[in-house]
């Protein structure tokens, strides 16, 4: 779905591999803060991100890694999130959001916004 960047170190794919099966909120938060916007998107787009990651992922100054947050479906959770992604201002990242069935199934209230409405 989103285009991998690059450069992969090897740092940077064990942290890619970590971010896959993540069992500690500390190692999530050392991964978030990584200077590889690859390593954050693989983050970002884990099932097994916990959704205070994925806040912090929301504001991240890369859309790709923004994208991926607005794709994962962990996200339906938190309606002020998804509020702020529907205003994003990358299209990839609005797009992502539209086409995320778990947001668009989350309370009416997550939903609200004009963005969301028109997918």
């Amino acid at each position: 779905m989103h285009t991998p960047l690059r450069p992969w170190t090897p740092q940077a794919r064990r942290a890619a591999r970590d971010a896959a099966g993540l069992t500690s909120s500390a190692r999530a938060i050392e991964i978030a803060c990584s200077r590889n916007a690859a390593v954050r998107v693989a983050l970002a787009g884990s099932r097994a991100a916990r959704i205070g990651v994925l806040i912090l992922l929301s504001t991240d100054p890369h859309p790709a890694v923004r994208a991926a947050v607005a794709a994962n479906p962990v996200l339906a959770s938190s309606a002020s999130t998804i509020r702020r992604l529907a205003h994003d201002p990358s299209l990839e990242v609005r797009d992502a959001l539209q086409q995320n069935v778990a947001v668009r199934e989350s309370a009416p209230t997550a939903t609200a916004s004009p963005a969301l409405a028109a997918a």
